[in-house]
């Protein structure tokens, strides 16, 4: 279930089925939004991903080694990525105004 990029969407997705429960369910339990558990998915939402993480008992950084240290604190080269993809983002929307 794992592999070098860690555990794909799908298969977090199947894990939290196969327990029962849903990301909305999680996400209510810890007082997130719950479109915040879905982005946790495919971004770097560290109160998110930490609570998919403990619901599913494995480690952020199997989950996500593209993201997370074996410490589990968020990868210094992750943060900026995500800042450039949502400042270029915020571009967007300033020229389509």
């Amino acid at each position: 279930m794992t592999n070098f990029q860690g555990w794909h969407v799908e298969d977090i997705k199947a894990a939290i089925r196969k327990s029962g429960s849903t990301l909305m369910e999680i996400a209510l339990a810890v007082g997130l939004h719950p479109s915040g558990l879905s982005q946790c998915l495919r971004w770097p939402v560290p109160p998110a991903n930490r609570a998919v993480a403990a619901h599913l008992e494995v480690p952020l950084h199997e989950l996500w080694p593209q993201w997370y240290g074996a410490d589990g604190e968020l990868l210094a080269s992750t943060s900026s990525e995500r800042k450039r993809v949502q400042s270029g983002r915020h571009r967007q929307k300033e020229r389509a105004a």
